[in-house]
Parts: structure tokens; C-alpha cells; sequence
């Protein structure tokens, strides 16, 4: 295997030569300050113990920089990740301190600004954002459509469950390949205690997706205001004939009391997340490309069955809580969380819940005996 040539600095900040190399021998296990012996003494002159700290860095971060460990292929290497960094790596510490030439940089790209360093850092968080926004721009869109609409008010039901999880799946496309495609509360839930995801990226992916939905609202809001106030005139209310706030947000369908409609979502976010984890499983079927196709398609199938009495909301918990929390800000007042007896917690509380007994019940009875052996149960 072939290994980078090594790059010999000259104390003056350029490259120097091998004759300079031989006549340059420096202790790298003596500490500054210390005597030297006769050999070292005589062969570096007039070299005070700053000078000396200077080579013993400059030998250490080249090494670091250009020596790959023979044991290991070099990209598996500590140290060539240490180089890769544009704004952490040796080189660059390197010339800040004066003590390599800049025509080393000749080849290397220049370092990179504050906003592609917070962008690459917070990739992940931007995606998430970037998801839930689209998903919940989408579904209040066809909510709004479907009921203010004359000519889609018979087939909204229909439309708002097929769009949802055509939005579902532009949002999945979107952010897969860079957070995972969360995009809901209950799924981060579910893929930190089954699939361990990093705990510590638990609130930002949280924050994020409140904050996405809670953005997706106030455009929703800004695009159909027009409409929205040709329908209520400038009165926000909350219940009524004349109410908007169902366009954002769910709100109970009568006669379901507080007990059927937990249950409801519960169950939904079950089965809903039983698909997901099967999707996701590497020892199912999975359909590599077509993962949020076949996760849209199930989320339209549960809103079919299994969302009526919450008039087809309430399964996500980022967009149910970010839009009422938007539309609280904005004059509905709070009658968004004390409607129908404090209906609020519910859509909440209950999609956490079913997002536990469906991991736990695909764990438990589906989970193949190849995945089994992975996990050691």
C-alpha cells in the first residue's frame, strides 16, 4: 500500500531538504527547558526552548496530518479525518501559527464560511425543520381546500387523507438521507428506544420539528387569509358554524367522548408505527427505494380507517400541537386549549403512547429471528 510522502518544514516556515533534515535532529521525548545531549547540541544551535516546542509541534502535527497507520486502510485513520477538517485539522492550525508555508495550501480548499460550517453542522435539525414544514404547508392546505371549497366538500375526507400521505412521503424523500426522515415526534420516540438513535439529539430533533410545523401554520395561515375571513370575517373562533381553527389543527367530531378518541389515536399511531419499523427493518421485505412511498400509503390507509372521529388529525404530534400553538399566538385565544373539555392534551399524550405498544408489540411477535440475533434477544 502506497503511503502520502512525508512533507519536512524548515524552521523558517518552508519546506527544507533532506541534507537540512539530517543535520536537524530534534528530541521529541525531551521536554523544553531540559539540556540536551552533545549530538543535539552540537548539531542545533542557538535554539531557545520556544524553538524547540515549535519543532516537537510541527513534527507531531505532521505526523498526525500525513502518516496513516500501516494497520489500518488510511480513510479508516484517525488522523486522516483530523486532515479532512478544513477549520480544526493540522494544516490549518499549522498556518495560523506561522509555521508553514502557504504554498502547502496550494491544493487544499480554502476554509469554509460561518454559514456552510452552522449548515453542515446542523444538517440534521435543518432537515427535520425543512420536513415538518413541508408536511404541515401541505396538509393545511387540503384541510382548507376540502372545507371551503364547494366543489371539493364531498370528496374532502377522501382528498385530505390521500394528500396527507402524498405529503407524507415529499417530506420522507426530502429528509431521509439526512436526519432519517422523522418528521414526528412518535417516531423519534420509537427509534431511540428500538434502533438506537442518540439520545442527546432527542430535543433538537424535538424543537425543530415543533418549529417547522409551527412555520408551515403561519404560511398556511398567510396564503388562504383571504379565504379564511370571506368564510368567518375577521372573528377567530374556535367553535361554532363560523369556527376556523379546526382548518389547523384537530378538534373532536360528536357524539366521540375523551375515552374513544384516545383510544382512536393510540391505536392509529400503533399500526402506524408497526409499518414504519417494518419499512425499516433490514430483515423484513424493505423497499429501499420506495420507503416513503410505501409510509405514505400507510398513513393514508389509517386516516381511511381509523382517524374519523378527529376528523382526520392528531396523528402527528409536531403539527397538531405547532399549528394550535401558532393559531393561540395569532387571536384564537385560549379557547384552542380549553375547547371541548381540554381536548388539547389528548392528541399529545396518545400518540406517544401508541408509538410504545406498536414498537413493543413488533418487537415482541414480528421481529424476524435474524433481526432477534442482532439485537440479542
Amino acid at each position: 500500500m502506497l503511503r502520502r510522502p512525508r512533507t519536512r518544514f524548515s524552521s523558517t516556515g518552508g519546506r527544507r531538504s533532506s541534507a537540512e533534515s539530517m543535520n536537524m535532529h530534534i528530541d521529541l521525548n525531551t521536554a523544553p527547558g531540559r539540556s540536551y545531549s552533545n549530538h543535539t547540541a552540537s548539531t542545533v544551535s542557538d535554539n531557545t526552548s520556544s524553538q524547540h516546542t515549535t519543532y516537537r509541534w510541527i513534527r507531531r502535527r505532521r505526523a498526525s496530518a500525513f502518516d496513516a497507520d500501516d494497520n489500518h486502510h488510511p480513510r479508516h485513520s484517525r488522523y486522516y479525518h483530523r486532515q479532512q477538517n478544513p477549520v480544526t485539522g493540522p494544516i490549518y492550525r499549522a498556518l495560523v501559527k506561522n509555521c508553514v508555508s502557504e504554498d502547502i495550501l496550494d491544493g487544499l480548499p480554502e476554509p469554509p464560511t460561518i454559514f456552510r460550517l452552522v449548515r453542515y453542522r446542523y444538517r440534521e435539525y435543518i432537515a427535520e425543520l425543512l420536513g415538518t414544514y413541508i408536511l404541515t404547508l401541505l396538509t393545511i392546505g387540503t384541510t382548507v381546500t376540502s372545507r371551503l371549497n364547494d366543489n371539493a366538500k364531498h370528496q374532502g375526507y377522501t382528498l385530505l387523507c390521500l394528500s396527507s400521505g402524498l405529503a407524507l412521503m415529499m417530506g420522507l424523500f426530502i429528509t431521509q438521507g439526512v436526519s432519517g426522515g422523522h418528521i414526528n415526534p412518535s417516531i423519534t420516540l420509537t427509534f431511540t428506544i428500538w434502533k438506537g438513535f442518540p439520545l442527546h439529539k432527542v430535543p433538537g430533533y424535538l424543537f425543530f420539528q415543533f418549529l417547522g410545523a409551527f412555520a408551515g401554520a403561519a404560511t398556511a395561515h398567510l396564503l388562504f387569509l383571504q379565504s379564511i375571513n370571506a368564510f368567518s370575517g375577521t372573528v377567530r373562533t374556535v367553535t361554532g358554524s363560523q369556527a376556523t381553527a379546526g382548518l389547523f389543527t384537530s378538534f373532536p367530531i360528536p357524539p366521540a367522548n375523551h375515552a374513544t378518541i384516545f383510544y382512536s389515536l393510540c391505536l392509529a399511531n400503533a399500526v402506524f408505527i408497526a409499518a414504519v419499523l417494518a419499512v425499516t427493518d433490514s430483515a423484513n421485505i424493505v423497499p429501499r427505494a420506495w420507503g416513503p412511498l410505501a409510509v405514505g400509503l400507510f398513513l393514508s390507509s389509517i386516516l381511511f380507517s381509523l382517524a374519523y372521529q378527529t376528523g382526520g388529525g392528531g396523528i402527528n404530534v409536531a403539527i397538531d400541537l405547532g399549528a394550535r400553538l401558532y393559531i393561540f399566538a395569532v387571536g384564537y385565544g385560549p379557547e384552542t386549549f380549553t375547547a371541548y373539555n381540554h381536548y388539547a392534551y389528548i392528541p399529545s399524550v396518545a400518540p406517544l403512547c401508541g408509538a410504545i405498544i406498536g414498537g413493543t408489540f413488533y418487537y415482541t411477535f414480528v421481529v424476524t429471528r435474524r433481526r432477534a440475533c442482532q439485537l440479542n434477544i
